[in-house]
């Protein structure tokens, strides 16, 4: 069977992210070539959606159900006519931690801590404290450069800036400077404080 898989980053609690991607009816809000979504339930396991798309004289409807769910990490759900698809949204941090947490162990701090188990755990456990404190670092960066400074600053008008840049410029007509810039510090300071605190905290190479 085919598989795809997308992924993506957001700077927001879990709960908020579920609440976005459980509310199948917003999708519309979203998409071009989707019009509506007729929703029969709430979102929980054995919810109906409707899903109408268009595009130009086409017209579609996908239904779907919501098979599981466990909030706020995971949502499944099932094509129930005209194909055989089924798929999930998962929401997750805990596999991004421990996949992060083992690069080190084995290669970046390979050379330090102690090899018993009693040290391994001791380190996961502090491992998770210090990527804790890299999240809530990324957001806060992410809050204050783009939220409360800087929002209103847009590239402009794209053949102004076609016209200034020969042409090269055209794909960032339009997109919002200082998203971008938040993004791009956020990462850049939560990945320096995942970095320092791991080496200093977790993995203490100083001692």
């Amino acid at each position: 069977m085919d598989r795809v898989e997308v992924s993506t980053v957001v700077y927001l609690p879990p709960e908020e992210v579920y609440e976005f991607l459980v509310d199948f009816p917003g999708y519309a809000d979203y998409s071009k070539y989707l019009e509506r979504v007729k929703s029969d339930g709430d979102g929980s396991p054995g919810t109906r959606y409707a899903l109408r798309f268009s595009w130009w004289k086409v017209t579609y409807t996908a239904h779907t159900r919501v098979t599981d769910a466990d909030p706020p990490n995971r949502i499944d759900w099932e094509v129930i006519k005209d194909m055989n698809a089924h798929g999930h949204w998962l929401v997750g941090v805990e596999t991004a931690i421990i996949v992060m947490f083992l690069v080190n162990e084995n290669w970046t701090f390979a050379a330090h801590g102690e090899d018993d188990r009693a040290s391994f755990l001791d380190r996961l456990k502090r491992s998770h404290v210090v990527r804790a404190a890299g999240v809530a670092t990324q957001f806060v960066v992410f809050v204050t450069v783009y939220r409360l400074l800087f929002r209103d600053l847009v590239l402009g008008d794209i053949g102004l800036w076609a016209s200034l840049t020969g042409g090269f410029g055209v794909p960032l007509a339009g997109l919002d400077l200082w998203l971008l810039l938040a993004k791009g510090l956020g990462v850049g300071v939560g990945m320096v404080v995942n970095y320092v605190f791991e080496s200093l905290f977790t993995w203490q190479v100083h001692q």
